[in-house]
């Protein structure tokens, strides 16, 4: 029954997070946060789906997500709805996940439902199947659908399925729960959900066409089709942060949280006029890679304000088995000492891969163009942690900002312990700004990994700060989202790959699993001076430099990894 069937073991595992960067990981715990996790986990009652009071969002079942529902008040029903802007795709069809989904028709409960006829382009459409012979399904059968309504955006659509013999009877039961779920809603939104929630009344292998070839592909408790009408995976649906954790139906709406960001994202990019796209990678299986890639001349870089990194990750044959199961740093270098042409030191892009699933992140790296203004041939380098389909691209632009990054000065490394010592090698630099630079920015890659050695869980799980200052006008990188349990899941909307296999939701010191790495940018015009430009940096916790407190909690010894520059541009 596809991964999920590795529940019990992957949830051994599930408090582990790796230190990074193609270590060895060791699974361990994070003392404070994962105690934290199970305490609550102990302490919140058993949710039934049949209960009257409506669900308060406590406890790994159901953490805030900071995302309300497009709209409070459903649009009202008896208005003919516009034809879709995204129309039913002709194919070609196939059953496999990212394969365009064909037409089919579900027999349910309340009569027929016609995919290709109830194809708006704007929904997303999330599959659930029942199996009794198995713990993980039973848990999602017995969750809250109160909570699936309440957490979930409102242009989805649930199908309750069953592999059972007597299918009716067994989503029959489903549908009594949701009925009394339903009635607790306002009228306004009961009205929406009853519209969209469905129950399959016939065994899920022996329904025909697209939708049957699609079960029998995959055999999953759970998969989905998205806005782009292609077939897709659902990940793991429980909290990962304790062995108690079960199944939780409401986990399914982070697919839909995921979904929708993807559609909307590359909305985005397709609004993009004019831009040009460097192939680095397109599909090929990579790990660890040093490539050699085409740039335009100098003098059409130099048009350019705006550079994109586009990179996909997928599991091979989009088989989430087939993906690495750990959260490992990822690097992108470009290759620049014509004495060593395999020595590649300036970093142009970060990511951290996912807890064993696949996707995708743009991230805005304009600043590093400084780093390609000569254009021609470059020769760059990819490692990826985990080997991975890879699609990878640079998008070149001119949005019209008024110059373009020009010129890059090193400010100070890179990888080093944080303790009571991290500061000692980071001596003030002095310079001086040319005349004709008309901005500058500071531009900082930071992140922190290891925990578990001292009582702060640093530098994964603490909020470790970095202060530039610049003639004595300083500028923060902070990360409060390490505080926070749920900092992770909250960044769905951002990129966050959702249900992982480990413990994905937990902020983390300035990353995710399953997430780029955004650059820290500042604009530091203002507080250049002619002449000499005095620039310091220290990185503290709680205002003071980090004096590690033993824990001996196993885990891997804190510390920070960060690149920064400062941009000049003209």
């Amino acid at each position: 029954m596809s991964r999920v069937l590795l529940v019990a073991g992957l949830l051994s595992l599930a408090v582990a997070c790796s230190s990074g960067g193609g270590g060895t990981p060791t699974p361990d715990t994070n003392p404070d946060a994962v105690s934290d996790v199970v305490a609550a986990v102990d302490s919140v009652p058993d949710l039934s789906p049949l209960r009257d009071t409506p669900h308060q969002d406590v406890g790994p079942e159901g953490p805030p997500t900071d995302t309300p529902p497009p709209q409070d008040t459903p649009p009202p029903q008896d208005t003919e709805p516009p034809p879709p802007t995204n129309p039913f795709s002709a194919g070609p069809y196939g059953p496999g996940y990212r394969d365009i989904a064909g037409p089919f028709v579900l027999p349910t409960l309340h009569g027929d439902w016609d995919f290709e006829a109830e194809w708006t382009g704007e929904d997303v459409y999330v599959f659930v199947f029942h199996h009794a012979d198995y713990d993980y399904s039973n848990q999602l059968w017995a969750s809250s659908v109160a909570d699936l309504l309440d957490k979930s955006p409102q242009n989805a659509h649930y199908f309750f399925c069953s592999y059972e013999t007597d299918a009716a009877a067994d989503v029959g039961t489903m549908s009594m729960a949701m009925g009394q779920a339903l009635d607790q809603l306002a009228p306004e939104k009961q009205a929406w959900w009853v519209e969209r929630v469905h129950f399959v009344s016939e065994p899920a292998f022996q329904i025909p066409d697209a939708f049957g070839e699609s079960v029998n592909a995959h055999s999953s408790f759970a998969f989905a089709i998205d806005r782009f009408q292609r077939w897709r995976a659902v990940g793991l649906l429980l909290f990962p942060g304790s062995n108690q954790a079960t199944a939780e139906l409401s986990y399914l709406t982070h697919e839909v949280r995921w979904f929708n960001f993807e559609w909307a994202r590359q909305q985005d990019l397709d609004a993009e006029e004019g831009v040009t796209v460097i192939p680095i990678f397109a599909g090929e299986n990579v790990k660890n890679q040093i490539v050699e890639v085409e740039l335009p001349d100098a003098a059409t870089m130099a048009g350019f304000d705006t550079m994109l990194v586009d990179l996909t990750a997928d599991c091979p044959g989009h088989d989430e088995q087939n993906c690495g199961e750990w959260d490992y740093l990822s690097w992108f270098h470009l290759c620049n000492d014509p004495e060593d042409p395999e020595k590649c030191e300036v970093e142009v892009a970060r990511w951290i891969t996912s807890y064993g699933r696949e996707g995708r992140w743009v991230t805005d790296i304009s600043q590093m163009l400084a780093h390609f203004q000569g254009g021609g041939t470059v020769r760059l380098k990819y490692n990826a942690g985990n080997a991975y389909d890879t699609t990878l691209n640079l998008r070149l632009s001119n949005r019209g900002k008024g110059g373009h990054p020009d010129e890059a000065v090193f400010l100070w490394p890179g990888k080093g312990a944080f303790d009571e010592n991290y500061n000692d090698d980071r001596p003030p630099i002095v310079l001086d700004v040319p005349d004709d630079v008309t901005k500058v920015e500071l531009y900082a890659i930071i992140t922190g990994h290891g925990f578990g050695v001292d009582t702060k869980n640093c530098a994964e799980f603490c909020n470790h700060t970095h202060h530039f200052t610049i003639n004595g006008t300083e500028f923060v990188k902070a990360h409060p989202e390490a505080d926070d349990m749920w900092g992770c899941m909250k960044q769905i909307e951002v990129g966050t790959v959702p249900n992982q296999y480990g413990t994905w939701p937990f902020g983390r010191g300035g990353w995710c699993p399953g997430l780029d790495v955004t650059p820290f940018v500042a604009d530091v015009t203002d507080a250049i001076v002619d002449g000499e430009n005095v620039l310091e940096y220290v990185g503290l916790l709680d205002g003071e430099p980090f004096v590690p407190v033993p824990a001996n909690n196993g885990g891997f010894k804190g510390g920070i990894h960060m690149s920064s520059w400062l941009i000049y541009w003209r």
